[in-house]
């Protein structure tokens, strides 16, 4: 078939991924040209931190989850911003502390983090 890429090789990514079971998704603001909601800086300083917590997460056991990038969600104030899909749950002021309550607060407990939630499901 055609030019395309290696569905096979995509499929077992995809699986050592988790994305074949119940996977949430951590959605980050890194529109780092416009920088509307917050210096580019710290959105590269929760990008770390994110990715440092996530591999830890992933590799404790505590559930699949998977980190991406996203260029400007059209929020464009109180970033950091980092939402968690499927959940729907959308937080602002995501500095390091803010990021780690997100892993021990919401994931590892279902808790909101009301100083931080901007948007959540009604």
């Amino acid at each position: 078939m055609g030019g395309f890429g290696d569905l096979e090789k995509a499929r077992r990514k995809a699986n050592k991924l988790g994305l074949n079971g119940d996977v949430r998704v951590l959605v980050v603001c890194m529109d780092r040209k416009t920088g509307k909601c917050c210096r580019k800086d710290e959105m590269v300083d929760a990008w770390d931190r994110l990715k440092r917590r996530t591999k830890k997460w992933n590799r404790d056991g505590g559930g699949s989850l998977l980190r991406l990038k996203s260029a400007c969600l059209g929020i464009c104030a109180g970033g950091p911003i980092i939402g968690i899909l499927p959940e729907g749950v959308w937080y602002g002021n995501c500095d390091e502390a803010t990021i780690d309550r997100i892993f021990d607060e919401h994931l590892a407990r279902g808790e909101l983090i009301t100083e931080n939630l901007i948007a959540k499901p009604r």
